[in-house]
């Protein structure tokens, strides 16, 4: 039984070498802002202990800063001691910080369609209200078609523009 936990310890502890020699990209304030959230969360989970996985967890909310950026880090963990009972796993966090990046893209996305040229203009605007984009095209000797209206290619191009752009 001794040997087995022995050998879980060698592993634990060359894991933790080997995460050590990883690059440190992050400099010394950034990793003792890390280890001052590791305190905080510690704290608001006083009835856990991480051991010595507390090392490996440090270093992986070092690469979710590096990442994610420290202020992200913060409002995601700071979610947890609200929202769960049990000290966050490192791939927790992750998701979250994943979920507030997906959100961010997705507002400025918003951000941007809004900004393009509006559709709808005394040309396509129906009896409804409806701003369609649609127009009714008549040649002579040919039926009558649909076609869109130079509203509506206004904001194609337009959005094909900040696609190009992004």
């Amino acid at each position: 039984m001794e040997e087995t936990s022995l050998v879980s310890l060698q592993q634990i502890a060359a894991s933790s070498t080997a995460l050590a020699r990883r690059e440190q990209r992050l400099d010394e304030a950034q990793i003792v802002q890390v280890g001052e959230l590791m305190a905080n969360m510690i704290a608001g989970y006083p009835h856990q202990s991480l051991g010595m996985a507390m090392e490996v967890y440090q270093m992986a909310f070092e690469q979710l800063t590096l990442e994610f950026g420290m202020e992200n880090l913060e409002t995601a963990l700071r979610s947890f001691l609200t929202h769960q009972k049990f000290f966050p796993h490192p791939s927790e966090v992750r998701e979250v910080l994943e979920e507030m990046a997906a959100k961010v893209k997705a507002k400025a996305k918003a951000d941007l369609l809004a900004k393009l040229p509006k559709i709808g203009c005394e040309k396509c605007q129906g009896e409804d209200g409806f701003a369609a984009g649609l127009v009714m095209v008549s040649k002579p000797g040919q039926p009558r078609m649909v076609d869109e209206c130079e509203c509506k290619l206004a904001w194609r191009r337009a959005k094909k523009e900040l696609e190009a752009k992004a």
